[in-house]
């Protein structure tokens, strides 16, 4: 059949990009960018060989991901303020903005000075003031924009809210909450000059509750260090942990005059800063978080490993799997049955290290990432005993470098058919067997005209389908492994 179109111009198109495609009963919605905006086109599937375009809206912001919860499309994307940016900053210090956390709670914003400033598009025009909310951070780069729809009547979103934040972050979506953790950026410090002074890397933890297509802000706070990925935050039995690397450094302050463009004329600006050059104790420490609802924290291993930063992790209930790597890979097993004592139970240590973790069943994991040679590999574990964790298997691949390192969506794993695949960077997609804890590598398929990563494998019945963008679709009998076409 044809692609789908773009439903923007009505026919195909270089300039937008496609994103994400997802089915919900009858309805299937293809999310692409286009320009600066996220688009997303609804479509009556009913027919499969005849599928119908039922209706596009449109919200503001590069896309970044979605969720289907209860019937309900929740649409994630950010939108940089560009030259607004000095604007709103000079206006939060000069006391304008005053919809900053009461109680660690947000206020709506409903100053009306600040309608242009904090304007942003979608479909049915601007956001209201009401429906943005201001971070009490030090500045503004962006919107996380948040748009919802009600699948049963696609004409138009439900909700559209907007969160004023400091920098582009990760999002993480639970059962019931929403989670944007974002780098903290600090231009400011208080200090004399030559005085030395501690700082280092700091998240900005801000988080909605979310139902039925409706987003309510809670609250928002601060921790050391940065996350890697989604994969590092989870929430369970109402507590949010997070596994993080801290980075830290001592300087000496001196005095900068920093000039920038407000949008309308050059400023110049006197802040302080530890000099580059007085560096002293630069150091990185992996760490492990445990919050309360109130996003308090209640429980810590604040140094996980020094000089190690964390690369993979896995949260399973009252268990976390966290790799942190400089020169081995230590896998850490990490007790969180108490919220507030967090304890390493166990930590095998192996060459390279895993950026990706697979729970495979209940008594195995799987782990994709790189040797000490940098170049990928495949490791599997034997989880049984918390306390010991075994690797049992590994096996090398002749590329440095895959999708499905960085990106969970281009892993095929079917632990019901004992195969795990992806797309190496050397053009050829790769598939292993997994069984009675032995990997063997059953397929490898040279893409003809290999360019960039997408590529996906996919199984349906009996048959393997190795889907490559511009190449066509590849298909194996599973039970030999036999290409037919």
């Amino acid at each position: 059949s044809e692609p789908i179109i773009n439903a923007v111009s009505g026919e195909k198109s270089i300039y937008y990009s496609d994103k994400e495609m997802l089915v919900y009963e009858n309805k299937l919605v293809a999310i692409c960018n286009y320009g600066g905006s996220t688009v997303l086109s609804f479509y009556d599937i009913e027919d499969r060989a005849n599928p119908q375009i039922i209706n596009t809206l449109f919200m503001e912001g590069i896309y970044d991901s979605c969720r289907f919860v209860d019937g309900y499309l929740y649409v994630f994307s950010e939108k940089n303020i560009g030259n607004k940016y000095y604007d709103i900053y000079e206006d939060a210090y000069d006391g304008i903005v005053l919809n900053d956390y009461v109680n660690n709670e947000f206020k709506d914003t409903s100053i009306e000075e600040l309608k242009d400033k904090l304007s942003v598009c979608t479909s049915e025009g601007d956001v209201n003031p009401e429906d943005i909310y201001v971070a009490n951070c030090e500045k503004f780069e962006l919107y996380h924009m948040i748009g919802t729809v009600d699948m049963t009547d696609t004409s138009d979103f439900k909700q559209v809210k907007a969160v004023l934040g400091q920098s582009s972050g990760t999002v993480y979506v639970s059962a019931k909450n929403i989670y944007y953790v974002d780098s903290v950026y600090r231009n400011k410090i208080e200090a004399n000059v030559g005085e030395e002074v501690e700082d280092g890397t700091k998240s900005e933890i801000i988080k909605l509750s979310y139902s039925e297509g409706k987003v309510v802000p809670v609250g928002r706070t601060i921790v050391d260090g940065s996350v890697g990925d989604e994969f590092a935050i989870d929430e369970y039995n109402g507590y949010l942990r997070i596994a993080v690397s801290v980075n830290r450094w001592k300087g000496k302050c001196e005095s900068v005059d920093m000039e920038y463009y407000n949008g309308s004329k050059w400023v110049t600006d006197s802040v302080m800063r530890i000099h580059p050059y007085t560096y002293s104790d630069y150091r990185t420490v992996s760490a492990l978080y445990v919050l309360d609802e109130n996003l308090e924290v209640v429980g810590s291993i604040p140094e996980l490993k020094k000089n190690e930063r964390v690369y993979g992790v896995r949260f399973d209930g009252d268990i976390a799997y966290v790799v942190t790597y400089r020169q081995m890979d230590p896998l850490f097993t990490i007790d969180l049955s108490d919220p507030t004592k967090p304890t390493v139970i166990g930590a095998l240590k192996i060459p390279g290290f895993s950026t990706y973790l697979h729970k495979w069943d209940d008594n195995k994991l799987i782990g994709i990432g790189y040797d000490d040679d940098w170049q990928v590999k495949i490791s599997t574990f034997d989880i049984t005993d918390k306390t010991d964790v075994k690797e049992t298997d590994v096996c090398y691949v002749d590329s440095y470098g895959t999708d499905a390192l960085y990106n969970h969506k281009a892993l095929f794993i079917s632990s019901k058919n004992n195969l795990v695949g992806f797309m190496d960077n050397g053009g050829y997609y790769r598939i292993f067997s997994y069984v009675d804890g032995v990997l063997t590598e059953v397929i490898e398929t040279e893409i003809e005209d290999y360019i960039g990563n997408d590529v996906r494998g996919l199984y349906i019945g009996e048959y393997i389908y190795i889907a490559a963008e511009n190449n066509g679709v590849y298909v194996y009998r599973m039970n030999d492994y036999e290409m037919l076409t």
